[in-house]
């Protein structure tokens, strides 16, 4: 047996594990993979239920169709495709077979043959999860509370109750009713109720219900209900309702029905009508009667601006130092009166002037 099954094995020391890798060229696998929006990877377009094969010699990290190693933990495959790449590039996820398997490590897994199954929502993403932690683990029954109680959980546990207050460490699966307080780690699922505090570090997947508040690390999938707070790090998506208020990291993209989206450096921000969009060097797109403020960090920084928006709309392109300095910087702006700015139409900044914006990235962006 290949030295990388035996790796495998080792590491999970599981006996579902030693039979999932009981003669690997003869099985398909079925694990989780990211994509480009595009699907297109190393000079092949993924389609779906559609078989691709790739000739030579297969190697780990050198040649071969690579995805999540079916014994790992699925969410780890946000450690190889974010949420939002730092290309305006939000990422997607499907379920995989494999066939002819050549060799894997702890987390990764490549074969000679692959294709595409189903694309993975957040819901999907989230019971894949609890799908690999069921066959590994017996998962403790579930718990109600009456009031508040501390909870520490271990390791790939699943847990439901009311009003929990609850720590967890990495790779569990939490589902929780109303008004909980979580804080949870690494790799972690998390399906909460409405008025419920969160707080996780990187690599998670979180579903919220309405008047929550969320603190979490990098590269994590958040959808959260209206009235919803939320702070995120680097390379996250975020989905939010009416009224909600986030404030993101770098590359990230954040979608709102309505309320204030702010992303960092080279994000993505979009909001509904009567809101506040803003990004650093990065895209905003915003409803009607909204504001859409894309900040120049530096004038070293050659990236563009993209701005779209519908009737009644403005456009807001200033650099940071115009808040603190008294010099004389030019704050650009523009309205989308749908005669000199068209509406749903994107834009740039070419020569000081609002110009239509050609990338073709841009229609992916909704």
């Amino acid at each position: 047996m290949n030295k990388g099954y035996v790796d495998a094995i080792e590491e999970a020391k599981k006996e579902v594990i030693k039979c999932c890798f009981k003669h690997p060229r003869k099985r398909v696998f079925t694990t989780i993979k990211g994509f480009s929006n595009s699907l297109a990877n190393l000079g092949y377009r993924y389609k779906k239920k559609h078989w691709l094969k790739k000739d030579g010699p297969i190697q780990l990290c050198k040649n071969g169709f690579h995805a999540i190693n079916p014994a790992w933990c699925p969410l780890a495959v946000f450690d190889f495709y974010s949420p939002c790449e730092s290309d305006f590039n939000v990422s997607r996820y499907f379920k995989v077979e494999m066939k002819e398997v050549e060799d894997c490590d702890n987390f990764k897994i490549v074969t000679r043959k692959i294709r595409l199954v189903e694309e993975l929502d957040l819901e999907g993403i989230l019971e894949m999860h609890a799908a690999w932690l069921g066959s590994k683990w017996i998962l403790n029954r579930p718990l109600i509370q009456s009031n508040y109680q501390k909870v520490t959980l271990p390791s790939r546990t699943i847990h439901f109750g009311r009003k929990m207050l609850a720590a967890t460490d990495a790779y569990s699966l939490i589902h929780s009713q109303l008004d909980s307080v979580i804080a949870a780690n690494h790799h972690n699922s998390i399906d909460t109720g409405s008025n419920s505090v969160v707080s996780t570090l990187n690599s998670c997947l979180i579903k919220m219900d309405d008047e929550c508040k969320l603190a979490s690390g990098s590269t994590c999938w958040i959808e959260a209900g209206d009235r919803c707070h939320i702070t995120t790090g680097n390379h996250s998506k975020v989905n939010a309702g009416y009224y909600s208020t986030v404030v993101a990291g770098r590359y990230s993209y954040v979608k709102l029905k309505a309320g204030f989206a702010m992303t960092q450096l080279h994000g993505i921000s979009i909001v509904g009508n009567n809101s506040v969009a803003i990004s650093n060097n990065g895209i905003v797109k915003v409803g009607a009667q909204s504001i859409g403020i894309v900040f120049r960090v530096n004038d070293l920084n050659e990236c563009k601006p993209y701005f779209c928006g519908e009737i009644g709309s403005v456009f807001v392109y200033m650099p940071w130092l115009a808040f603190w300095s008294q010099n004389d910087y030019r704050i650009m702006h523009a309205a989308v009166d749908g005669v000199n700015i068209l509406d749903n139409t994107w834009y740039t900044i070419e020569n000081g002037e609002f110009v239509k914006a050609k990338e073709s990235f841009l229609d992916s962006i909704n």
